[in-house]
């Protein structure tokens, strides 16, 4: 997500699962470990240099994917001084990785204190030389423990519990999260607290809602 506003720009970035190598699909439960070793044959093959130590033994660990993570930041943060001669590095401010509620991905933030270009395309340039291949075996991992993945489920369940939102027949989290949005009942304010939970959940899946 870019948000522009009037002299400055705050880039909201996220690593997710949509990102290059990730499955496209991934069923409710999650991933077998067989879905998972096929996923990361194309991961593991000819990785960018850069994300060669972290790949090099077939798993990454937090630590190597937060790395990962700040390594693209610190990548971005400098392609954005070299698009625009103008900015000094005091106009760009980067904040530090923050785990998501279901412990599956970072966010970041970083804010620059005047309008510059669409930085997405350094963004996507910086995430496929440092972190975009460790990110996505990270996801897969995650999306293949079981343990994780009904953990994340009860957490999903618990923040929509906490919205006050209705409970439904469905038991799957996204079964449930778009029953809640069919729910007549439902108003946009509770929608909008529903999105924010699936927001901190990223592990449910991939819904463009």
């Amino acid at each position: 997500m870019v948000l522009l506003v009037p002299f400055a720009a705050l880039l909201a970035l996220t690593w997710s699962s949509t990102r290059p190598g990730a499955p496209a699909a991934v069923p409710e439960a999650g991933l077998t470990p067989a879905e998972a070793r096929t996923a990361s044959q194309a991961l593991l093959h000819q990785p960018p240099v850069q994300q060669r130590p972290a790949l090099a033994d077939g798993r990454v660990t937090d630590a190597e994917y937060r790395d990962a993570v700040e390594r693209s930041m610190t990548c971005l943060e400098a392609a954005l001084l070299d698009a625009n001669p103008s900015l000094v590095p005091a106009e760009v401010r980067l904040g530090t990785p923050t785990r998501t509620v279901d412990g599956f991905t970072y966010t970041f933030h970083f804010s620059v204190h005047r309008p510059v270009g669409d930085p997405r395309p350094l963004d996507r340039r910086c995430q496929e030389r440092f972190s975009s291949r460790v990110e996505s075996l990270f996801h897969l991992q995650r999306r293949a423990d079981p343990a994780f993945m009904a953990a994340a489920a009860r957490s999903f369940h618990g923040c929509l519990d906490r919205a006050g939102l209705p409970a439904t027949t469905a038991t799957g989290p996204r079964a449930r999260f778009l029953a809640v949005l069919a729910d007549p009942s439902v108003d946009e304010r509770e929608a909008v607290r529903a999105r924010r939970c699936l927001g901190d959940h990223p592990s449910i899946g991939d819904l463009d809602l």
